[in-house]
């Protein structure tokens, strides 16, 4: 956890937030501005423990979408601890959606991580759920 705090931290200081626009379910364009990230789960938890989106289920067939925008760099470095715990969704500026697919769109390149594996730089990217359960062989042990 420590490893993926400090990571977060680093980038929170270093990184400049950018204006970024979302569709979801092909609905209306919602503008941010000043967006420090977008995360897309269908998890409660990611990076080493952060319960980002306390409400998310991998049953329920929706995707949880959390849009951290306009803090002060200082506010950002109270509300991430509270992440772990999944309190942070109370501060102004945390704003937690749910859907079936979105489109994001930034003014900037971006790091993207899929699957909490860091791939290209992008300002484009699309999030959906497929229809069907994916089926897995699992060894016999």
């Amino acid at each position: 956890k420590l490893v993926y705090l400090l990571v977060a931290l680093k980038q929170l200081l270093f990184t400049a937030p950018c204006s970024m626009s979302i569709s979801m379910d092909g609905g209306r364009i919602q503008q941010y501005e000043k967006v420090y990230f977008i995360t897309v789960m269908n998890q409660k938890y990611e990076g080493g423990g952060f319960c980002f989106c306390p409400n998310a289920s991998p049953f329920d067939g929706f995707l949880d979408v959390l849009v951290v925008e306009g803090f002060h760099k200082l506010r950002l470095l109270i509300c991430l601890p509270a992440a772990l715990w999944g309190r942070h969704t109370h501060f102004k500026g945390i704003h937690i959606f749910r859907c079936r697919h979105i489109d994001i769109h930034s003014e900037a390149s971006l790091p993207v991580h899929k699957d909490g594996e860091a791939r290209n730089m992008e300002r484009e990217f699309s999030v959906s759920l497929m229809k069907k359960t994916l089926k897995v062989i699992l060894p016999v042990i």
